[in-house]
């Protein structure tokens, strides 16, 4: 609103804008909709780590020279940070969650 349209002393209509989904990807890659395959309209967190391994090692290459949309984009952001926070865990903390 102008300057000059404002009340005076009056409240502010302002609202601060919702976060985009990228922010809330950056903190929590398991919320990312897979938008691909058979896959298509499940949470990243959803899927078990085979899932994620094949999209991983399969489709992100597949963008290499193809201009992402914006889901590509999400989606293989969701996927880098999966595959970096897999790589940061200890294998001692797997061993407890083994079935034997």
């Amino acid at each position: 609103m102008r300057q000059c349209n404002r009340e005076e002393g009056g409240a502010s209509t302002y609202r601060p804008a919702a976060k985009p989904p990228e922010e809330e990807i950056a903190n929590d890659w398991t919320k990312c909709k897979v938008h691909i395959g058979k896959y298509a309209n499940i949470n990243l967190g959803e899927l078990d780590n085979e899932a994620k391994d094949k999209l991983v090692d399969m489709w992100i290459p597949t963008l290499e020279g193809k201009k992402p949309t914006a889901d590509d984009r999400r989606l293989k952001e969701a996927l880098l940070a999966y595959r970096e926070e897999l790589l940061n865990v200890d294998p001692q903390d797997l061993e407890g969650d083994q079935p034997f």
